[in-house]
């Protein structure tokens, strides 16, 4: 199952591999204008731009596979919050889109709670695997 922030991550990849490739487009035909106006073989030009879609996509499918990796260990990575904190969390969303501003606000208080000591748990947790293993802990 892909994250949020690995579909995020492509998102934002496709949109920058379109904007190099109008980049590329119009570097392309500057080209094509400095070879011809030079009276060189045209094949070249295009060779260059071959050239530039291969990396293109090779880049693209290097992207993809590292991300396909990350998503796969994200699976295994501890979680820092536990599973009633984010269905607090969930819930104060709910609360916060029905409008119901006497709900959200005790939602969100009860959210902050679970949230710090999610996270005090989870500090301790690493602490001893550091004290275990005789790590400094960043």
């Amino acid at each position: 199952m892909w994250s949020n922030t690995c579909f995020d991550y492509l998102r934002r990849l496709r949109s920058n591999i379109k904007l190099r490739r109008r980049r590329s487009r119009r570097s392309f035909y500057m080209d094509l204008e400095k070879f011809y106006r030079e009276d060189h073989v045209f094949y070249k030009v295009i060779d260059s731009a071959m050239d530039n879609i291969d990396e293109e996509y090779d880049r693209l499918v290097e992207h993809l596979h590292d991300c396909a990796k990350k998503a796969e260990s994200f699976k295994t990575t501890k979680r820092r919050l536990s599973l009633e904190t984010i269905e607090l969390i969930r819930q104060r969303g709910a609360a916060r889109a029905a409008r119901n501003q006497e709900l959200t606000s005790k939602l969100a208080r009860l959210c902050r709670e679970a949230i710090k000591e999610d996270l005090k748990e989870r500090r301790a947790e690493v602490l001893a695997e550091a004290a275990e293993v005789g790590k400094s802990i960043r």
